[in-house]
């Protein structure tokens, strides 16, 4: 792979991508399901990753993040390592990727820095889940399929599967596009196609069989019932990241992109690939396309047969990757409508520009405070006799309130379990979210704050010497 002057601009990119990223990791509270994951499987013995499966396990994440924690101690940025550096290598290999799907330098670029900045590519860029690095590993796994590199690319498909399952219907798309467009006979398809499904099947089952052999039908309970509400949220949450509704991110506009605009563009990128088909000297071109076509068919057909409900989010980020990378080579196979396909995408590009922020996490806005809520409470609690203090919170923050409890070793609070009901009454610190206002009032707690965006009330027990 020779170094070029655009790779290295792509470096550069993705560097600064990085430092973006890494000054949110410093800076923003951590979530519910973050914290959750260290209370839950981190924060013991190794066994605990493997004891039970559990949909927020992303079991690779997992091991990555307590290797993280064991040798650089616990910290919002050591728990969010692994999606750090998941995110700088999903930024090169998008690049790479597009380099292969497209010969226009504006589009490759457009297409990059478009999914850069989508909100919740760059979220869980940072966030410690499985999903960011499950991306990372699908596109490197694309890369290597379209230069026919079919164990390197099964590997990768190995490693997304094992950073977050829902990578399944993409490595399922991408096995398949592999036996239809691999430019030789079918006997040598099917050679290859071994190829890639044994290193993909040995890695996977090495990473998680533990965790997986206790997982039931219920524990894949995450995602919608109804298609249409599906796309809706996924582009709800892709155009109105923050409350500033930029160009397009008003309800009448949001819909108008989802009808028509959203149906005219998959009808161009189908037929794109459709006229292009003829020309079987360079049909890996038309990959990602494909890919595309055939990872929403396995969502439809998981949903018909099995039940399986239609992602949500975070569940559907390989439907907006995917999308992006095939609108790109569709672009680039209609020269005629470049220019439109590229006026629209700039659109699209300076939206995600516009929803640019640093404090907090497009879909967990509710717990944006509680770093600095447990802050403030620590202040109060200092010179109390260790173990005295006691915070009741509501099940949404306990984790959470427990995570930094551990982080910061406040030696004067004991551990903050998780109450249901809430508690109101025989506590120090309550650390409410949603709760009925008049039993707050009831309890005769004393409100030290109410965050009304965050629905985060924060009140306090006064007893003697404790009062500021």
């Amino acid at each position: 792979m020779r170094f070029r002057p655009e790779r290295a601009a792509a470096l550069a990119f993705a560097l600064a991508r990085l430092a973006f990223c890494w000054y949110r990791a410093l800076r923003q509270s951590i979530t519910i399901d973050e914290a959750y994951t260290y209370t839950r499987f981190l924060s013991g013995s190794w066994n605990d990753i493997y004891a039970q499966y559990d949909a927020n396990n992303h079991v690779l994440y997992s091991i990555l993040a307590k290797f993280s924690i064991e040798h650089l101690g616990l910290s919002e940025l050591s728990l969010r390592l692994p999606s750090l550096i998941a995110g700088f290598f999903l930024t090169l290999g998008i690049f790479e990727l597009l380099r292969l799907c497209t010969r226009s330098v504006a589009v490759r670029w457009l297409a990059l820095v478009a999914l850069s900045l989508h909100p919740l590519l760059l979220d869980f860029s940072i966030a410690a889940r499985g999903y960011g690095m499950a991306l990372a590993f699908l596109v490197w796994a694309m890369f290597f399929a379209m230069r026919r590199g079919y164990f390197a690319s099964g590997a990768m498909t190995g490693f997304a599967l094992s950073a977050n399952l829902t990578a399944a219907f993409p490595v399922a798309g991408l096995f398949a596009a592999m036996l239809l467009l691999d430019p030789v006979s079918l006997k040598d398809r099917l050679r290859n196609f071994a190829v890639m499904l044994a290193p993909a099947e040995t890695i996977f089952l090495a990473i998680c069989f533990g965790a997986l052999r206790t997982a039931e039908g219920r524990d894949f309970y995450v995602g919608f019932p109804n298609l249409g509400k599906s796309i809706d949220q996924l582009i709800e949450v892709s155009f109105l990241a923050t409350r500033r509704s930029g160009l397009i991110g008003s309800e009448r506009l949001r819909h108008f992109f989802e009808f028509p605009v959203l149906p005219l563009i998959l009808v161009f990128i189908v037929a794109a690939a459709v006229f292009s088909l003829k020309d079987r000297k360079d049909r890996l071109r038309l990959f990602s396309i494909v890919m595309l076509v055939l990872t929403a068919c396995a969502v439809l057909g998981a949903h018909f047969f099995l039940n399986v409900l239609y992602p949500v989010d975070r569940t559907g980020l390989y439907l907006l990757l995917l999308f992006g990378i095939a609108w790109a080579s569709a672009t680039e196979l209609v020269p005629k409508l470049r220019s439109a396909n590229l006026v629209l995408a700039l659109i699209v590009s300076l939206q995600f520009a516009t929803q640019l922020h640093t404090n907090y996490f497009t879909l967990w806005q509710d717990g944006s405070r509680i770093k600095d809520t447990v802050a403030i409470l620590r202040k109060l609690s200092a010179g109390r006799p260790a173990g005295s203090v006691k915070i009741s919170t509501s099940w949404y923050h306990q984790s959470a309130v427990e995570f930094y409890r551990e982080r910061w070793h406040i030696a004067e609070w004991a551990p903050v379990v998780r109450n249901e009901p809430t508690k109101f009454t025989g506590y120090d610190f309550y650390v409410l979210k949603d709760e009925d206002p008049q039993a707050i009032r009831e309890s005769g707690m004393r409100i030290l704050f109410r965050d009304p965006r965050t629905d985060l009330t924060v009140g306090m027990n006064w007893p003697a010497g404790m009062r500021p």
